[in-house]
């Protein structure tokens, strides 16, 4: 019971770990374009070439807008899809992006600066094959050139947000180690706040059918050059599992 526990708590960390890590990967990327024109309806196509470029994988941007909410402009862009390399496969999937811009800050410095990001709809499938690594199935260890220890400029920007908002994130989940954990995991709606010099969020987690009630789950640390391994404080309150 103890060791299925533990697994679940695992699965649990690496659904977060990678939905942010896509969401710091399309904040990079769409951050150097996304203000060059004020025609950006009409660059949507261009916008997704380039960032299938960055990604080395086929990008399809369904729509894309300049909106303003309250007093703040936002880009939106809509159904969001990356491609296997015969442009036919879906690796990943997104119903909508919204990145916020600092007004204030971007005129000061003199190029743009994000400060917000939602990331709505995403849809992947992730594997733990039977080294126990995690990945997204499909890409190749998912490196894109604007995210690599030789170009920190992805981690300036995303130190200068000051929120990632998640909702609806729907996980297809494989497990090669552990097949009965294989199932349909959801993040439900949470938001990565940004307080002092450390990150801090609150989520819930929808297990598969047959697993038990949502998973809460509390976490607190910093962004480095390693997402994927950087040192963060877990709670996990899974006393509701039936396993």
């Amino acid at each position: 019971m103890s060791v299925l526990r533990n697994s679940i708590q695992l699965i649990t960390k690496h659904i977060a770990y990678w939905a942010l890590f896509i969401a710091v990967i399309f904040t990079v990327l769409v951050a150097t374009v996304y203000w060059v024109s004020n025609a950006i309806e009409q660059r949507k196509d261009e916008i997704a070439q380039w960032i299938g470029d960055e990604l080395n994988y086929p990008v399809e941007v369904g729509d894309a807008g300049l909106h303003w909410v309250g007093a703040k402009p936002k880009l939106h862009l809509q159904s969001v899809t990356v491609f296997q390399n015969d442009g036919r496969t879906k690796l990943l999937s997104l119903s909508e992006l919204y990145f916020g811009l600092d007004i204030v800050k971007s005129i000061h410095n003199g190029d743009p600066v994000l400060n917000d990001i939602t990331l709505i709809g995403l849809n992947l499938r992730l594997v733990r094959d039977e080294f126990s690594e995690f990945q997204v199935q499909g890409f190749n260890k998912l490196k894109p050139k604007a995210v690599t220890t030789e170009n920190m400029d992805w981690l300036n920007a995303v130190r200068s947000l000051n929120s990632f908002n998640f909702q609806s994130i729907t996980v297809d989940y494989i497990d090669q180690i552990t097949p009965s954990l294989s199932g349909v995991y959801k993040l439900r709606n949470s938001t990565l706040n940004y307080k002092g010099k450390r990150w801090a969020t609150k989520a819930t987690l929808k297990l598969p059918v047959g697993f038990g009630d949502d998973i809460q789950v509390q976490a607190e640390g910093q962004l480095n050059d390693n997402l994927l391994k950087a040192d963060w404080q877990w709670q996990i309150d899974a006393s509701q599992l039936q396993l």
